[in-house]
């Protein structure tokens, strides 16, 4: 902006007359001033002339330019709060779009453990009735006895266990017919070979064997449980665990806790412990 100096100095510059110009020169502009002059005219206002040119500097002036600095102080705040706002309405916008991310992950990881949850209970219920049809299965193609063969020699002896299907389970119960401890067992088996038909139950004397005397007085009743052909249950002495007098449950419940009747009657050989290892190299020889 010009400063009020350079006015002066500008318009002194302006209107300076060199003292070296001509006299001539002087002379026409006084005679021109003079025509002038006797012509009517006005001669030109020194101050007016001086600042026609630039901004205004008296009160108006100073009240317009108050006023213009007002108008753009308080265009300036507007478009701060403008700006400001603008702001705040995009950390909202940012902060709100953060939570709902946060809502839709954590949504979506209840799902996938609903839907986990969801795939377990249907795979542990698909394999409950592949089992289930399995057991029908079995069942249908697995022999049914439903009662207790007697056994009258040692060829048929061995025969009942060599060509059994390997997934039966034969129970053979060596006896005297002569022992009260026997006599029950037969009546016992007799009620479960009912109850578990699946079961092979059988019997023999202990006489027809071959089996040593002091086997015959000591080991019996002994029960052998035989399943694949092999030996998985060898059981004597068993009036020293029932007594005389005993039932089928007690029998039942004796073969259950060895793990010979089973629900599915369907397990390994070698899971089944034998019965009193004491009694390995006990008198029982078929030879």
């Amino acid at each position: 902006m010009t400063s009020i100096e350079d006015k002066i100095l500008g318009y002194k510059a302006q209107n300076y007359v060199s003292s070296s110009e001509s006299e001539e020169e002087g002379e026409t502009e006084s005679h021109t001033d003079s025509n002038e002059q006797a012509s009517g005219g006005a001669a030109p206002d020194v101050e007016n002339l001086c600042f026609t040119t630039g901004a205004k500097t008296g009160p108006k002036g100073v009240l317009q330019d108050f006023r213009r600095y007002k108008q753009l102080e308080t265009q300036q705040k507007q478009e701060q709060e403008e700006e400001l706002k603008s702001l705040i309405k995009k950390f909202s916008t940012g902060c709100q779009t953060s939570i709902d991310d946060e809502k839709e992950k954590a949504l979506m990881k209840e799902l996938e453990i609903e839907e986990d949850e969801f795939l377990k209970q249907y795979h542990f219920k698909r394999l409950l009735q592949m089992k289930e049809e399995q057991d029908r299965k079995i069942a249908e193609t697995r022999p049914k006895f439903g009662h207790v063969i007697e056994i009258t020699d040692t060829d048929a002896f061995l025969m009942e266990i060599d060509k059994e299907l390997l997934h039966v389970v034969i129970v053979i119960h060596l006896y005297n017919k002569d022992i009260p401890s026997c006599i029950c067992m037969n009546t016992c088996l007799d009620s479960l070979s009912q109850q578990y038909p699946m079961v092979k139950f059988c019997r023999v004397k202990a006489t027809i064997t071959g089996i040593s005397a002091n086997f015959r007085e000591n080991g019996l009743p002994a029960l052998l449980v035989y399943k694949g052909e092999q030996l998985v249950g060898n059981f004597v002495q068993l009036e020293n665990a029932f007594g005389d007098n005993f039932d089928s449950s007690d029998v039942e419940s004796f073969l259950i806790q060895n793990h010979i009747l089973t629900d599915d009657i369907n397990c390994e050989p070698s899971t089944i412990a034998q019965h009193n290892e004491d009694h390995e190299d006990s008198d029982l020889d078929l030879d």
